[in-house]
């Protein structure tokens, strides 16, 4: 089908890679114009902004609307609110930069821009206060100016002093915690908020990519498609961060010398991380909740329980600057009910937000606790004991979070198929197919292995093939025993499946792994071990 200006957008929703195309070729100006002019002089992040701008209209077009605003406004929106994180991002990094190594433009623009943009936020927020705290405030962090000469130019004692920016601060920490609650709180995420935006395009110079421009684009934009790599951020956050970066000293809770500005208060929701393109919100159970120990912060986004699995969204943040190979990990512990859940395996994906923050989904197996009816309201508590960097330098603590979840819904709205099939491999273990299940948070397929095996090695299996519209299907192994195993339908290599499909034709492929650790065999590996079969999945 060809796109056009007629249904590009619906194209754009059937996942039609060539809709992407058209909107570079047509609405790629407005593009490069936003961002030529908010990150002029900074032209090393320039290409990285606008493959996140075309990212976030891929991954979010859902959340256009089309009553509520024109397609062009809503780009724009998304390329501004784009250009102020990539900013924040250039602001932070500054912090750890070597002044010698810095690139800066002799006339100062960019700079002089981003210090206006900061100072008219400080002073929105310091509103709040009374003018003779205000003053205070910028003559001891703005103008840098010594505690004993503030108190001989006001004729105060330094006790007094004290006890003033002690109250703005707590009252400006109020402040910037209802901002944060509110952004929290929110069912739209910002992409939804854009449809509210209302740009004035005359602003800008209109300027256009070149015909090799839009090719590179084109083909850079497709490979970040394929990574799934997404963001969704708060605006409202995000310019909070940027304030409590200036305003030094300022934290939350007794957290001793922990700045906030090193916590990284917003996260992706379990469904953009995953790339799942469905709404799961009736799903969720929203915690964000977080605990400090150790100079570490852990804080609990929300959690899905679907069936035998928990998916556990959390951030673990702290002021160490993490390499780019460097990572978060979390040692922890689930009670349900009261009862500890003996652990058995887990599955998940894991990334940094910044240089400070990991944030992990992970997919945590409840197959021991089976036989447990998991209806209705479950008392739910996850502790986590240790915290460690690639697993290692271990910090001990605790941080414990408590909560109610409820998978009713989800187990409701999930589609189960009794299956069976059967198909051998080449160490003579027999796999079987049991059921299949369908839900808005993905598909999956169980079974059992006979083993029959007296052969050392390990095998992978998978299932590959395609839906009654033509779509290509992939179900990857997941996790796996020596009696039991899960396969996964792999929304990130494949796209999400089609809502219209209602039959799955798949055939069995398996593939011995390395004896020794090397690359892991790449799908086309794989051998096929087994006849076709269909799956009735309406």
């Amino acid at each position: 089908m060809k796109v056009n200006e007629d249904n590009y957008i619906k194209e754009l929703r059937n996942r039609n890679e060539k809709a992407l195309d058209y909107v570079i070729d047509n609405y790629g100006w407005i593009i490069k114009s936003i961002v030529g002019k908010h990150l002029y002089g900074l032209h090393s992040v320039q290409e990285e902004c606008i493959n996140d701008i075309l990212l976030g209209i891929w991954n979010n077009i859902n959340s256009f609307d089309e009553s509520k605003n024109e397609f062009k406004n809503w780009v724009a929106g998304i390329c501004k609110f784009k250009c102020i994180d990539y900013k924040r991002k250039y602001l932070k990094d500054l912090q750890h930069e070597n002044i010698d190594d810095l690139n800066i433009s002799e006339d100062g623009v960019e700079s002089k821009n981003l210090e206006n943009e900061l100072s008219n936020e400080v002073e929105s927020l310091l509103g709040c206060l009374k003018e003779k705290d205000r003053n205070l405030i910028y003559k001891l962090y703005v103008d840098e100016m010594d505690i004993n000469e503030i108190s001989n130019e006001y004729g105060m004692k330094k006790e007094v002093i004290y006890n003033r920016l002690s109250r703005a601060k707590k009252r400006i920490k109020d402040i910037l915690i209802l901002i944060i609650e509110e952004v929290l709180s929110m069912k739209n995420n910002i992409y939804s908020l854009l449809n509210e935006a209302n740009m004035d395009l005359d602003e800008y110079k209109k300027e256009d990519f070149n015909d090799i421009e839009k090719e590179s684009l084109k083909k850079n934009i497709r490979k970040s498609i394929k990574k799934s790599r997404k963001q969704n951020v708060g605006k409202k956050i995000i310019a909070a961060a940027a304030i409590i970066a200036v305003l030094v000293g300022m934290s939350f809770g007794n957290t001793g010398a922990y700045a906030i500005s090193k916590i990284n208060l917003f996260s992706e929701s379990i469904s953009s991380f995953l790339g799942i393109e469905r709404n799961l919100e009736d799903y969720s159970t929203v915690i964000n909740k977080s605990v400090m120990d150790n100079g570490v912060n852990v804080k609990l986004n929300e959690v899905i329980l679907d069936d035998n699995e928990l998916l556990i969204s959390t951030n673990i943040s702290s002021d160490r600057i993490l390499k780019d190979y460097e990572c978060w990990n979390g040692e922890m512990t689930l009670y349900i009910n009261n009862k500890k859940v003996k652990f058995t395996g887990a599955s998940g994906d894991i990334k940094n937000l910044d240089s400070n923050t990991t944030q992990e989904v992970l997919e945590y197996d409840l197959e021991s606790i089976k036989d447990i009816d998991l209806s209705g309201d479950l008392n739910m508590k996850i502790i986590f004991s240790k915290m460690a960097v690639n697993y290692q330098d271990d910090i001990n603590g605790t941080w414990k979070f408590e909560f109610k979840t409820n998978g009713d819904r989800l187990k409701i709205d999930t589609k189960t198929v009794k299956l069976d099939n059967e198909f051998n491999i080449e160490n003579g273990n027999k796999y079987i197919l049991e059921k299949y299940t369908g839900n808005a948070l993905g598909h999956k397929i169980y079974g059992k292995i006979i083993n029959n095996s007296t052969e050392r090695g390990t095998y992978a299996i998978l299932l590959k093939g395609h839906d009654d519209l033509g779509n290509k299907v992939i179900f990857d192994l997941t996790r796996g025993t020596k009696d039991e195993f899960l396969l996964k339908y792999e929304n990130v290599l494949v796209g999400n499946m089609s809502e219209k499909a209602s039959k799955l034709i798949l055939t069995p492929y398996a593939v011995k792994m390395p004896e020794k650790s090397g690359k892991e065999p790449g799908f086309d590996e794989y051998e096929k071990v087994g006849d076709e079969f269909t799956i009735n999945i309406k």
